[in-house]
C-alpha cells in the first residue's frame, strides 16, 4: 500500500526487530517513555517493535506505521537539503496504518472548532509533552497528510516526496507541488477543516510549548550499531542514526 500510494520503490533492505513485552523492549534503552510502543531508525533501515499478546491490532497498525517511516526516509533522503518536517513524516506513517482513522480526524476538526489546534510549524522533532498534546500532534499530522491526498492525490504526494529527495526545503517542496508555501498550505488545511477563509487562529499559549529535537541516547545508538554490525554483509549498510521516530501505544 505504501509503494502504491507513493509511486516509489525501496532502495535498501528493511529490518524489523520484534519484542514480546515492554520490559524486553525497554532493556536496551537508557530511558524510554511508557507510551512508546515502537521505534524506527530510518537511516539504519531498522524498526524495533513490541508485539504483545492479542497483537492483531498491533501488527495491523504499528508495524505498518514504522515500516512507512523507513519507506518515507528512503523516498525523501537527500544530502542536498533538510529532512522533511515531522508532521509530514508522522502523518504519512499514520496514514498507512490499516485501521480507519475517523476518530483522529474528528478530533482535529473539534480542536479546530474550539481554537485548540497546535500550529503545524510546531510539529517538529520527536513529539513531546503530555499524552494529550502528543496525541493531538499525531492526529493533526494525519489530518494534514489526508488533506494532501484528498486535494492533490497519490501523484501529488509522490511528487512532494521526490521534491524533498531532490533537495527542496519545506516551502520549496510545497510550492512546487501544491502552488502554496507552508503558510498558505496551513491556511488551506485550516479552511478544509471548516475554518473561516483567511483567518487561521492564534493558538492558545499551551500550544506554543516547543517540542524536543529528534535525538537518540548514545547508549541506545551504540546498542543498535552493535546489532547492525552483525548483519553487515547481508545487504545492510551501517550509517549514523540521524532520527528516531516513535509510535504511541493505543490508549
Amino acid at each position: 500500500m505504501t509503494r502504491e500510494s507513493s509511486a516509489a520503490d525501496l532502495t535498501e533492505r528493511l529490518h524489523i526487530v520484534l519484542y514480546a513485552n515492554d520490559e524486553d523492549f525497554a532493556s536496551w534503552h537508557d530511558t524510554i517513555q511508557d507510551w512508546v510502543g515502537g521505534e524506527a531508525y530510518p537511516s539504519l533501515g531498522l524498526t524495533a517493535q513490541i508485539v504483545p499478546d492479542r497483537s492483531d491490532e498491533w501488527i495491523r497498525d504499528v508495524i505498518p506505521h514504522e515500516v512507512a517511516h523507513l519507506f518515507f526516509y528512503q523516498a525523501t533522503y537527500s544530502p542536498l537539503g533538510s529532512y522533511p518536517p515531522s508532521w509530514l513524516d508522522e502523518g504519512y506513517a499514520t496514514y498507512h496504518e490499516v485501521a480507519p482513522h475517523g476518530y483522529e480526524l474528528r478530533r482535529v476538526r473539534d480542536a479546530a472548532a474550539a481554537g485548540e489546534l497546535i500550529p503545524l510549524r510546531l510539529a517538529t522533532g520527536s513529539f513531546s509533552g503530555d499524552e494529550a498534546r502528543v496525541n493531538l500532534l499525531y492526529a493533526e499530522s494525519l489530518s494534514a497528510v489526508t488533506f494532501l491526498y484528498e486535494k492533490w492525490g497519490e501523484q501529488g504526494v509522490a511528487q512532494l516526496l521526490e521534491a524533498f529527495r531532490q533537495g527542496s526545503n519545506e516551502d520549496e517542496a510545497l510550492l512546487e507541488v501544491t502552488g502554496l508555501d507552508f503558510e498558505g498550505f496551513q491556511q488551506a488545511w485550516w479552511e478544509w477543516l471548516g475554518g473561516a477563509p483567511g483567518a487561521y487562529p492564534t493558538p492558545p499559549w499551551q500550544a506554543l510549548q516547543a517540542t524536543s529535537p529528534p535525538t537518540a541516547q548514545p547508549a541506545t545508538v551504540a546498542r543498535i550499531a552493535e546489532w547492525a554490525k552483525k548483519v553487515e554483509g547481508r545487504g545492510f549498510v551501517l550509517v549514523p542514526v540521524t532520527m528516531v521516530a516513535i509510535k504511541a501505544k493505543s490508549s
